[in-house]
């Protein structure tokens, strides 16, 4: 659960949504000719608002406000309006969320109109595509579709070579789409965002914070911390100026910044960070983050050999984890993790009468696994240290042999085996 990443899923869709008001009629100061330029302007102004509802999560508000806009635009909008294909997709983007069934009809009549549209409208509509698939986990869809997008920008574009912002938010995403299994791609990805981004919409906007925030997730998890902390200075400084002192995504990357100078060994550094990333957590509700980021102080009290500190971040870790119903791999992994802060506490206090409250753990974070999970093999190496520690070293060596086989057959990574 110690990974942080940022997500730029909602902020993507309402940019997406704004594309539809580039172009808003004027209106007439003659009395008899304002009708249709008021109804026009409404729909836009309602889906303006949809967007603002959706990019905050209030799905249920910006369906109706959506469905309002799409039935103006049905009256007074040509039926092959790009920006209908849009109201459309929002209203069945709301539905998905709301877990209602016949969203999908909403997303196929939005690619109906999506082929007699402009090669810009068709970027944008493949655009939100991705941005659904993303949201619903299909990671791989969401590659494919973004690509695409990136392509009807590219045609769009022209011998001008100017991209529109969006082909730059493409790449973020699909860099984060990559940025576990793929991150050396993950970081092309980011570099090009960030190259659009520059000249589209500029350093300083919220959408060029993602691929330097994300670009130091990447870094962070290969090691390369000097790196990391100079992406995420930058992406902190935007967000520092730009979004609200309790906004999440501040606090994602200040909770980087703690892991990063953990990695350092600065470790009260680190720990005023995540400290600070914990009451963003608290005050905006996010339970996740909240989650996240007791766990990640608990491996600041680790490098402080504050064992009962690091137990008791653990121990609230698990409590959010169950509130916003973390995965069986997350639930095992933190579960994992406090049985390993009751052995350093044995071990710390020389109480080996604490031991059994690791292996109670231990069993209790395999019993949640399925036998195929690598989780399991992290919970039998801590089993062979803690075999270790209270002497038994046959039962440890086994428990160490164990996974070596496992691995020679390749059901684990080289990286354990005692």
């Amino acid at each position: 659960m110690h990974q942080s990443f940022s997500c730029p899923v909602f902020f993507a869709i309402s940019l997406l949504l704004s594309c539809a008001f580039l172009h808003r009629p004027s209106m007439n100061a003659r009395l008899g000719k304002t009708s249709i330029n008021t109804d026009t302007t409404e729909a836009n102004r309602l889906l303006d608002t949809a967007q603002i509802k959706i990019g905050d999560g209030r799905y249920s508000d910006g369906l109706a406000v959506a469905q309002h806009a799409e039935q103006l635009m049905l009256k007074h909008f040509a039926p092959t309006d790009a920006r209908l294909a849009r109201a459309v997709y929002a209203v069945g983007l709301c539905l998905r969320r709301e877990e209602k069934t016949n969203w999908e009809a909403y997303r196929h009549r939005a690619f109906e109109i999506a082929p007699k549209a402009t090669l810009i409208d068709k970027g944008h509509l493949y655009f939100f595509r991705g941005m659904v698939h993303l949201l619903d986990g299909e990671n791989t869809i969401a590659y494919r579709t973004l690509d695409s997008a990136t392509f009807y920008y590219q045609v769009a574009a022209g011998s001008s070579g100017i991209l529109h912002s969006n082909a730059g938010r493409c790449h973020t995403n699909m860099g984060y789409i990559l940025k576990d299994s793929s991150p050396l791609k993950a970081l092309e990805h980011f570099q090009q965002a960030k190259q659009i981004l520059k000249k589209t919409v500029g350093w300083m906007s919220i959408s060029t914070a993602y691929p330097f925030h994300n670009e130091g997730y990447v870094y962070y998890n290969m090691g390369r911390f000097s790196e990391a902390k100079l992406s995420l200075d930058t992406a902190y400084m935007i967000r520092q100026k730009l979004l609200s002192i309790n906004h999440v995504d501040l606090g994602r990357t200040q909770m980087m910044f703690g892991l990063v100078l953990a990695q350092q060994g600065k470790f009260e550094q680190a720990e005023d960070w995540l400290r600070t990333c914990i009451s963003i957590a608290e005050n905006s509700g996010n339970i996740q983050l909240a989650a996240y980021s007791r766990e990640n102080l608990s491996l600041v009290y680790d490098g402080l050999r504050q064992y009962r500190k690091s137990l008791k971040n653990h121990e609230e870790a698990l409590e959010f984890g169950k509130k916003y119903g973390d995965t069986k791999e997350g639930t095992a992994q933190t579960l994992l993790n406090i049985g390993i802060a009751w052995r350093q506490i044995a071990r710390q206090e020389n109480k080996p009468e604490l031991y059994p409250n690791a292996w109670k753990y231990y069993q209790m974070a395999l019993d949640s696994l399925s036998d195929t999970s690598t989780v399991r093999f992290e919970v039998f190496n801590a089993m062979g240290v803690t075999y270790q520690e209270q002497g038994d070293f046959p039962q440890a060596k086994a428990m160490f042999e164990k996974i070596l086989n496992l691995q020679k057959k390749g059901n684990y990574p080289a990286a354990f085996g005692g």
